[in-house]
């Protein structure tokens, strides 16, 4: 359904990051953005992305959406489903067939977490190493009988020899006619995974059946609706964990997985790599999570193995943590803490919180920092929505103030946000600890989010931190970094041996394999595979399970691989190569970000727009965009956006930059 020829004619690119509470759009010409924020209705995420695209079109000035679309090359898609099945356990029945002597371990050295979770211990059944056809036909029957939606096969050492799955796999083709396998997949362990250790191919296998069809749902739906009733011809992606984006019918649930996060993570070090910063940490907190990344030398870290929701994956992943503090997060008076509590329930975009008006009576972080002045009622959601203050002094009296015997609500407003920041200092400093790292002046802080500014400086303090980037389209970052991105395929062979025991021939012909599989994906996308370019990287396990990852030449038979290999060689000797890993990029229309010459007053008083109490103090607001290249601001002060508020406390000085984004940093740091 793809138009060719669209990104020629096409004005416009579309980035939808939905996440828990908000859904963010980022309208881009490939100059300028518009940004939307609509309420994420999860019930059903097509209403809310379809919501977006509307209000999109209107803030163009098209008349219809349909209108939008005959001018759109490409929308890239991210979304919070297969996070959502995986932490709500809401996916479909589940079957698993393995090796004998393994259904309770499924191949790891104990029980496995995914037994009784995603998968009823009942409906995990073994075969004999040597079986016949009739006895792999009686097991899949039994499952199907037991109502299992989908089957995953997962034999012991299939990453050598794949034959006796494959040859399930065929049985089961021949005995079920389509109509009635189509609707019970079978999914082989070895083609969603290549790796040699069982527990994590048919871990890896298991996760990604059991979220494949609820996002499936979602994107195929949202697709038809986009090219039948919408007549869009351009490109519709998603967005992946592993970066960048790809058509809907090539990606892996398990591929995306906290998407939209993973890809602010990645839009950091686009960032990152424009102001040539060495270390930087991000800081992300919307409505639901705040969430953590570190990046070095323009790429984000990458841990050596990875969880999702305690199911153990030897397979590398960007470090990303999160904690239960965002706007929407609950706060009330806990009497075994004889305290406050934090979290983790969130009110989500409906009722929302106390101040919302909404119906909710619960007390949350927004109606605190309504309280203490670092929101404008007035100015939420670019004066969409107007706050009530009244409500949200009710919710802190009832839930934390009367039962904690404080003074009063904006006492209870300033505990709030003195313990937020404890567990934001608290999240950070673990997972630097997890790369036996600690934060401190040698890192620059990027903050976004929807209340990742107002937090910002406050957190650098705690943190030793005296740098801070704040960013013009930070309330919808992870939408902008989505919006920098292009087609990107990734491809892994985990190999699991020394250095020293790979051939040049085997790492050219496993090269050679995974860059036909890249054509092909790209030929089924309808790319031309003659346009791509490709990254090659090997990563290694050093001396006390330092993870590293190393770039290589591309191209088979090229002898600059070999020659870099002898190179790694050389250096690192008998250490452990884990992956093998080439990427295959295809670049599409995207936002680049412009900058601005000079202009203007270095002193910003043309932009300020009043004063606000904010603690106890009166402090200037000023109006974002109004403020110019060079401008400086002296803290304490508030700078409002259309959808976000950046707090600059005493003691911090703000000077906007040429991308009219923003450093702030600590007088004497």
């Amino acid at each position: 359904m793809q138009n060719e020829n669209c990104k020629e004619v096409a004005v416009y690119t579309i980035d939808i990051d939905i996440g828990g509470t908000l859904t963010d759009g980022v309208f881009s010409d490939g100059a300028d953005i518009t940004e939307v924020k609509v309420d994420t209705t999860p019930h059903d995420i097509t209403v809310c992305l379809f919501e977006c695209l509307n209000q999109g079109a209107s803030k163009l000035g098209f008349d219809s959406l349909k209108e939008l679309m005959k001018e759109t090359s490409v929308i890239r898609w991210s979304s919070t489903v297969t996070t959502n099945v995986l932490a709500e356990r809401t996916g479909p029945k589940m079957g698993l067939i393995v090796t004998k002597g393994h259904g309770k371990n499924l191949y790891g050295s104990n029980g496995s977490p995914v037994i009784d979770t995603i998968i009823d211990a009942d409906n995990i059944l073994e075969i004999g190493e040597e079986f016949t056809e009739e006895e792999a036909l009686l097991l899949l029957k039994a499952l199907l009988e037991r109502g299992v939606r989908r089957v995953v096969i997962s034999l012991k050492g299939a990453y050598k020899d794949r034959l006796k799955e494959e040859a399930i796999k065929q049985w089961v083709e021949d005995q079920y006619p389509d109509h009635y396998l189509g609707a019970v997949p079978v999914i082989v362990g070895g083609d969603i995974c290549r790796h040699p250790k069982d527990e994590t191919r048919t871990n890896y296998a298991l996760i990604n059946a059991y979220t494949h069809g609820p996002l499936a749902v979602s994107l195929f739906k949202a697709e038809d609706q986009l090219i039948y009733d919408n007549e869009f011809r351009g490109n519709l992606l998603v967005g992946l964990n592993r970066e960048g984006s790809c058509r809907i019918a090539k990606a892996k649930a398990m591929d995306t997985v906290e998407s939209g996060p993973v890809i602010g993570i990645f839009g950091s070090a686009r960032f990152a790599k424009k102001y040539m910063l060495e270390k930087v940490c991000t800081l992300d907190i919307g409505g639901t999570t705040a969430k953590f990344g570190i990046i070095h030398d323009s790429k984000p870290v990458n841990l050596e193995r990875t969880e999702f929701f305690g199911i153990p994956l030897d397979i590398p992943s960007v470090l990303l943590r999160s904690v239960s503090i965002g706007g929407g997060t609950v706060v009330k008076a806990d009497k075994k803490l004889k305290g406050l509590k934090i979290g983790p329930e969130s009110t989500g975009g409906y009722p929302g919180p106390a101040c919302y008006d909404l119906g909710g009576k619960e007390a949350t972080i927004t109606d605190s920092l309504l309280i203490l002045g670092l929101i404008n009622p007035d100015n939420f959601l670019g004066g969409e929505r107007t706050l009530n203050l009244t409500k949200a002094v009710e919710a802190i009296e009832a839930n934390v103030s009367k039962p904690l015997n404080l003074g009063s609500a904006k006492e209870a407003a300033k505990l709030i946000v003195d313990k937020s920041l404890d567990q934001l200092t608290q999240g950070f400093v673990h997972t630097f600890q997890e790369i036996n790292n600690e934060p401190g002046p040698d890192y620059v802080l990027f903050a976004f989010g929807g209340n990742g500014a107002l937090f910002a400086c406050l957190l650098a303090e705690r943190l030793g931190i005296n740098t801070v980037k704040v960013f013009r389209f930070g309330s919808v970052f992870s939408a902008l970094g989505s919006s920098m991105s292009d087609v990107t395929h990734v491809y892994e062979e985990f190999l699991e041996k020394k250095l020293t025991d790979i051939r040049p021939e085997e790492l050219r012909n496993t090269l050679i394999l995974m860059i036909r599989s890249a054509e092909m994906d790209l030929k089924g996308e309808r790319f031309d595979p003659s346009k791509a370019s490709y990254t090659l990287e090997v990563d290694v396990l050093e001396g006390g399970n330092t993870f590293k990852t190393f770039s290589l030449p591309t191209g088979p038979g090229s002898p600059e691989i070999e020659k870099a290999w002898e190179k790694i060689l050389q250096e690192y000797g008998d250490v452990r190569a884990k992956a093998l890993r080439l990427k295959s990029i295809f670049s599409i229309s995207k936002y680049q970000p412009i900058s601005f010459p000079q202009d203007g007053e270095i002193i910003a008083d043309n932009a300020k727009k009043g004063e606000r109490v904010v603690f106890s103090a009166g402090v200037p607001v000023l109006e974002y965009k109004i403020l110019k290249n060079g401008n400086i601001i002296n803290g304490p002060a508030l700078v409002e956006g259309d959808n976000t508020t950046y707090y600059v406390p005493e003691g911090w000085l703000w000077e906007t930059d040429e991308y009219l984004n923003a450093t702030i940093k600590r007088h004497g740091g």
